[in-house]
């Protein structure tokens, strides 16, 4: 018999592939407790990846969108957000930011474009828009 069981559940899922933090939660122990286990098993415990803050800072200037960023960086959202916000990067919610997003709508709008057709193409909500062209 193993001396640390946990790597698999009792209904016999690997766990393997869970992080040190992830597999302590399910099983309601310390972080330390679960790395002890992974490290019994041979398994990496390393954290999670680092965010290169130059590759996102590269996205930012090329409009990707913050969810979009944290897929391609295989990052939660909220770290992205966290680390964004320690470094002091601007986020979309920056002022700066939402001014330029209001002058594209504007310029659509004054195009001829419909608030609905303005909506598709940029992926802010319809409230939004028509809020910024009152």
């Amino acid at each position: 018999m193993k001396k640390y069981p946990y790597i698999t559940d009792p209904d016999g899922h690997d766990l393997r592939n869970l992080t040190t933090a992830e597999l302590a939660r399910k099983h309601k122990v310390a972080y330390n407790t679960a790395k002890k286990w992974k490290e019994a098993e041979g398994l990496p415990t390393t954290r999670a990846p680092r965010i290169d803050l130059a590759t996102v800072q590269y996205y930012l200037d090329h409009d990707v969108p913050i969810k979009q960023i944290a897929q391609i960086l295989d990052v939660n959202v909220n770290t992205l957000y966290a680390k964004m916000y320690k470094h002091g990067m601007y986020n979309p919610r920056k002022k700066h930011l939402r001014e330029k997003r209001k002058s594209e709508v504007r310029e659509l709008y004054a195009a001829g474009n419909t608030i609905r057709q303005i909506t598709e193409t940029t992926g802010i909500p319809r409230s939004t828009v028509s809020r910024w062209l009152i």
